[in-house]
């Protein structure tokens, strides 16, 4: 049966009544306690794994001593900006003559050419990417041969030709024996920084500062959807257990903003209010303001603020004027290609998310400029977009002035008058890759529960946290609950609130997000399955049981 969001509903294993609900989630996604064991800094992994960064270290400390100048530059987005953060606060701790730089998203991402120049004659010697580099072999290779030596560190996708830098630190390279291959930048800058403090002060001496440094880390880790296992878990679970207590008036005056209980924080929370404001900065303003802000600056809160509500209303307005471009050309097309002159780049990603994620198709969003368009992509989670981008690349040389990202995200820009061959390959491509059938969404739920609610048991589900790209929150279909209660709630009506009585007898609250709309399809009594993930809230020193539903289905 399709359900009320138009998805099917599939099932990742079979609940059994001889367990506990925690023992039924670890085995239907495969999993083991030992898998969830308590994260401690010893269970960070040593940094000299990485195979550049004794050469990587040995460089940075040559700098330190004979005082030269060195550059740290980054990415306009939050895994960019925490890496420029801890990279920038080690260096300054160390002693350095050290400057950082971010650029403006309409210079483009990485190292372009107009700041490699800018970099060759600021009279630095030693540049340091994080969250980038891996893509700019031109203008790294420019840089070596004015004697400035580049360490990279990065995580996206590799290009066929590595740039000539002094080193790289990339958890993805073929010869690369760091064992945890899902790091993002800012977690490959910490243990730069890591192995750095290691070789100057000693693991002992270096532990405090780098306890600070990963409530940095997990900013980057949980903004760029990195996979809540391994490494990212352990910096995701320190970093958030610091977090809470930072000293840092930045992130303090962030979680004040935000509204975001220091004593609660958890990685949804970082996900959906922390991240947006540090982003926003990127996308409509300066990143500086953000990093600033990471870097200690309080009075920058307010600003962020500002900036977040002004990308809301943008997307806002102008996700109704893509959803119009693509009722006027047709639904059934296999990928959406669409373009104007009004989007700002900073919210592209966010407006192909979007659309991505109500059609379940693979999405570009393209801003038009003079002589260039900006292209941001997002696809559903059968489909490669990099590897799209490169087989579109291999097959038109010359085609993009620059491209890169990971699976289900990317980018690139091209020059106007080449879009419409990128138009005509890439769409073919995707016919070749996923065919001309309409393909039909679906959600993964963990099992059905037929069981009575108990609230002790849902709370021990927290011990699978954090929960996140890897491992998301639990999802169980609860069959046959009965509406009791419904009403439209939240700042314009946009949620629905239900009142819900399961076959046992036992009743619940139930949340829908940005489905208010729905209201005028239930009625009292009506019986409907619902996935969910069940959430214990406490009122009045009573413990109960929220769903947060994500999807329904039944007779409407």
């Amino acid at each position: 049966m399709i359900s009320f969001l138009g998805k099917i509903w599939r099932e990742r294993g079979k609940f059994s009544s001889e367990k506990s609900l925690f023992k039924n989630l670890l085995d239907v996604r495969n999993r083991s306690e030992a898998d969830f064991t308590d994260a401690t800094f010893e269970k960070l992994f040593d940094p000299f794994l990485f195979c550049d960064m004794e050469r990587s270290v040995s460089r940075i400390q040559n700098a330190l001593e004979k005082g030269e100048k060195i550059l740290i530059f980054g990415d306009y987005d939050v895994d960019g900006m925490s890496g420029v953060a801890q990279l920038f606060l080690t260096m300054k701790m160390l002693g350095a003559n050290v400057s950082y730089r971010l650029p403006r998203r309409e210079e483009g991402y990485g190292l372009s050419s107009h700041i490699a120049e800018e970099i060759k004659n600021s009279g630095t010697s030693l540049v340091l990417t994080t969250d980038c580099g891996i893509s700019n072999r031109r203008e790294i290779e420019a840089l070596q041969k004015e004697n400035i030596d580049v360490i990279i560190t990065d995580h996206h996708s590799l290009k066929e030709e590595l740039p000539p830098a002094y080193a790289i630190l990339h958890p993805l390279l073929e010869s690369e024996l760091f064992p945890d291959k899902h790091i993002t930048g800012s977690g490959v800058a910490f243990f730069l920084c890591y192995g750095l403090l290691l070789r100057v002060y000693g693991k002992e001496k270096s532990r405090r500062s780098l306890e600070q440094l990963l409530e940095l880390a997990v900013l980057g880790t949980i903004a760029d959807c990195g996979i809540l296992q391994g490494q990212n878990r352990i910096i995701t679970l320190l970093g958030l257990e610091h977090l809470k207590n930072t000293k840092n008036p930045g992130l303090r005056s962030l979680l004040d903003m935000s509204k975001s209980a220091a004593d609660s924080l958890n990685a949804e929370q970082i996900a959906f209010y922390l991240a947006p404001r540090l982003n926003a900065a990127g996308r409509l303003s300066d990143p500086h303001i953000s990093l600033e802000l990471l870097l200690g600056n309080h009075t920058r809160a307010l600003e962020l603020e500002t900036l977040n509500h002004r990308r809301q209303d943008l997307v806002e307005i102008f996700l109704e004027k893509a959803e119009k471009m693509i009722d006027g050309r047709g639904q059934n097309l296999p990928a959406f290609l669409l373009k104007s002159e009004e989007w700002p780049s900073g919210i592209l990603g966010l407006l192909a998310g979007k659309i991505c994620e109500k059609y379940g198709k693979p999405t570009v969003v393209v801003e038009v400029r003079q002589q260039k368009m900006i292209g941001s992509c997002r696809g559903p989670d059968d489909f490669h977009f990099s590897k799209a981008l490169k087989n579109v690349a291999e097959e038109n040389p010359d085609l993009f002035l620059g491209f890169g990202g990971h699976a289900i995200a990317a980018g690139f820009s091209i020059s106007s008058e080449k879009y419409s061959l990128f138009e005509s390959a890439f769409l073919r491509y995707v016919e070749k890759s996923r065919g001309t059938e309409e393909i039909l969404q679906h959600i993964d739920f963990d099992f059905s529960h037929h069981e009575k609610i108990h609230a002790e048991e849902i709370l021990e589900l927290e011990n699978c946290a954090p929960f996140g790209t890897g491992n998301p929150n639990p999802l169980f279909h609860f069959p046959k609950m009965k509406i009791k209660n419904s009403k439209a709630c939240g700042n314009g009506n946009k949620h629905l609130s239900l009142f819900l009585e399961n076959q046992h007898g036992q009743r619940f609250s139930g949340i829908f997000f940005g489905q208010g709309a729905l209201l005028d399809r239930l009625s009292q009594d009506k019986e409907i399955d619902i996935l969910a993930s069940p959430e214990v809230r406490e009122w009045n020193g009573e413990r109960r049981v929220q769903m947060k539903i994500v999807d329904i289905r039944g007779n409407f």
